[in-house]
């Protein structure tokens, strides 16, 4: 039997970046781009976007009018798209409106709230500067330790080249290494 995905504040989804997690948040916006609706979870800068594919659309029909100020639970895994966090919903299981906005700043309700705060990462009260950097941090640890398996391994995924861009795998996760401590960087050196 699996066990459930751990529930997050979406303020900490960037440290769950590849990972499956269970958010419960409300909706503070939501577009229809071509077959999918994309709903913004949380306020600025902590927002996670819930991306509902074309299956799901029929069951929540006009999403993206009327599930702004409802609080809805989600599964999925995080995912970073264009310097934005977000989960694409697939199954209909996991998704589903659990009621109106709650007491909390982010619209939980006060069982999520407690959840939350027993949940793994960091707490949600923590500044979005101090999360953004924690996230930075994980995610350099995370493409170091690839770094050094594909070195260690040059003739396997390393040498594939990426279609998009004609770059190496290996290259590639250079170059995202190297601008996420640029990113670092900039943010030691804010006041």
């Amino acid at each position: 039997m699996a066990t459930a995905p751990p529930l997050i504040d979406v303020s900490v989804a960037p440290l769950y970046v590849g990972e499956e997690v269970t958010v419960e948040a409300r909706v503070e916006a939501g577009r229809r781009e071509g077959n999918v609706v994309r709903l913004q979870l949380g306020q600025p800068p902590a927002t996670l976007d819930l991306l509902l594919v074309e299956g799901l659309l029929s069951r929540f029909p006009d999403a993206e009018h009327r599930l702004p100020g409802q609080t809805i639970r989600a599964s999925g895994t995080i995912r970073e798209f264009r310097g934005r966090w977000e989960m694409v919903v697939r199954e209909p299981q996991n998704v589903a409106i659990v009621g109106p906005p709650g007491p909390g700043t982010a619209g939980e309700t006060k069982s999520t709230q407690a959840t939350i705060q027993a949940s793994p990462g960091l707490p949600p009260e923590q500044p979005a500067d101090e999360v953004r950097l924690q996230a930075i941090e994980t995610r350099l640890d995370r493409l170091e330790r690839r770094l050094e398996a594909l070195e260690k391994k040059p003739e396997d995924a390393s040498e594939r080249q990426l279609s998009s861009t004609g770059d190496s795998f290996a290259d590639r996760l250079r170059k995202l290494e190297i601008r996420l401590r640029q990113i670092e960087s900039r943010s030691q050196r804010r006041p």
